[in-house]
């Protein structure tokens, strides 16, 4: 399971500026993962609907207020207030429990990736809740030198 974050992220994890696919992070770290014989759970944040770079914010009436669009037509606000600490925690412990119920995923072997606050959020999860996971990976925050 791969965890985001803090921010406005769904599944794909835009976090680079290059302008390139690499920067859909989760998306390159699934197709690695499926590569190897791996099962994937990704999962958009509560209330997000899409990623700044998303095709419905390609029309010329956003040219000059992109991420203004953003807000608009890819992010439910009202949805993004109930997010706290406890719900992320929640949500993912739920998303926990659906894939370990899945047939074909071996319950076994379940590793968590969390980046920033995602990796906050599987430390939380992991002390709250009866999560075996094989491994946890808890990647901080890159900055600049």
């Amino acid at each position: 399971m791969l965890v985001p974050g803090s921010g406005m992220h769904n599944r794909h994890y835009l976090i680079g500026d290059s302008g390139s696919q690499a920067d859909f992070v989760f998306t390159c770290l699934a197709q690695d993962f499926l590569a190897a014989g791996l099962a994937v759970l990704r999962f958009d944040g509560r209330g997000v609907k899409g990623h700044l770079r998303d095709k419905a914010l390609d029309n010329p009436e956003y040219l000059f207020n992109r991420e203004l669009a953003y807000q608009r037509l890819l992010i439910d606000a009202a949805v993004r207030q109930t997010v706290t600490p406890q719900s992320q925690c929640d949500d993912l412990y739920t998303l926990c429990r659906y894939a370990l119920d899945l047939p074909h995923i071996d319950r076994h072997n379940l590793i968590l990736l969390g980046h920033s606050e995602g990796a906050i959020n599987l430390s939380r999860l992991v002390a709250r809740y009866p999560i075996a996971a094989k491994a946890l990976m808890l990647v901080s925050p890159t900055s600049p030198p």
